[in-house]
């Protein structure tokens, strides 16, 4: 049986998810990038 309301509810979960990792992978390679210029100077 396919059940639409539990595939609508996982599709959003997935893209809530993928944003989330994105956001995260961005704000560490900022951290990162900055932490890298401290080192230098």
């Amino acid at each position: 049986m396919f059940d639409l309301k539990s595939y609508i509810i996982g599709m959003v979960c997935m893209g809530l998810l993928t944003l989330f990792d994105r956001s995260i992978i961005s704000y560490l390679k900022k951290y990162k990038s900055s932490k890298q210029r401290k080192a230098i100077y």
